[in-house]
């Protein structure tokens, strides 16, 4: 069965030697023209500041008429930290004045060292979501500079800027030994979904499913597929992935996903993650760019969305 979907597809935003921008496409088909003013959203370039040589990892949610997004700053010496930025047309952003609004060691510091907890080094989004008034991100943190083990950690915050983590972070994997590389967490069909990875960025993509977001089961039927995805999105209440061959999944039950192979959606070169979300009968997506050098595993990881 082959899916369609209208849409317009904003680009990235920016690498040190690659480039995160937004693109903006539009068709009647699942294809993606890039918006021709990117890249709209960039490095900050200035030393001492925590995206000084790298944004990665865009989340994108709407907040009133407003888009708000997050993503992953590198500084000098290759510590990452979340960032907020935002935008009333998805197009022209503005960096939040409390940046990073989440910072390393569990946001108590934006002096990022390497061993101290699991995250005193690395912190980098996975998702940010709102529901019932309390938004709720899931997120990448390691306390080494190279081979790190990936845990996933847990936060909430009332006003999408001021954020607490859970108090029993990392939240996944159960096993210390175990090291996984997670894509997204999305709300489906009462449960929570986790699309994730072994650390080594390896095949198969597998899921874990939980009920509160925090506590996880591997699901019975994972591994699900045979292939990497580079960005997920539920869309009336069906879960759309694409996957690094250009192509479009869509699943009604978020484990087996049909693709239309005949078209590519957009050209992946030197592409890396991509959010996308649904507005009227319009999809925007933004998404990573490696601008000048090929993206490597870690850069792809960094840019997990």
């Amino acid at each position: 069965m082959v899916h369609t979907l209208s849409i317009r597809a904003l680009g990235s935003i920016a690498l040190a030697a690659a480039l995160f921008f937004i693109s903006f496409v539009t068709t009647s088909a699942a294809t993606f023209e890039e918006y021709p003013g990117s890249p709209v959203f960039d490095y900050s370039g200035v030393s001492g500041t925590f995206d000084q040589m790298r944004v990665s990892g865009p989340e994108i949610i709407k907040v009133g008429s407003d888009y708000w997004m997050y993503y992953t700053g590198l500084g000098n010496g290759n510590p990452t930290q979340i960032g907020l930025a935002t935008s009333s047309d998805g197009i022209n952003w503005t960096r939040h004045p409390n940046n990073p609004v989440f910072s390393c060691a569990e946001n108590t510091t934006t002096n990022c060292t390497t061993g101290g907890v699991w995250s005193s080094f690395r912190t980098q989004v996975v998702n940010v979501i709102e529901e019932n008034g309390v938004y709720k991100m899931w997120y990448h943190g390691d306390n080494v500079n190279l081979n790190g083990k990936g845990r996933i950690g847990y936060a909430t915050s009332s006003d999408g800027v001021n954020w607490t983590p859970y108090a029993n972070n990392y939240i996944w994997p159960d096993n210390a030994n175990d090291s996984f590389g997670v894509y997204t967490v999305v709300p489906f069909n009462g449960e929570y979904y986790m699309y994730f990875r072994d650390q080594n960025n390896t095949l198969p993509l597998r899921l874990a499913t939980s009920s509160d977001g925090i506590t996880w089961t591997e699901h019975p039927q994972s591994p699900i597929l045979n292939m990497l995805p580079d960005g997920f999105s539920v869309i009336d209440g069906k879960i759309y992935m694409i996957n690094r061959d250009e192509h479009i999944g869509v699943s009604t039950d978020g484990i087996t996903f049909e693709f239309d192979e005949t078209q590519s959606v957009i050209d992946w070169t030197d592409r890396g993650s991509c959010t996308f979300i649904k507005e009227g009968d319009v999809v925007k997506m933004w998404y990573s760019h490696n601008q000048g050098i090929p993206a490597s595993p870690m850069q792809r990881l960094q840019q997990m969305c």
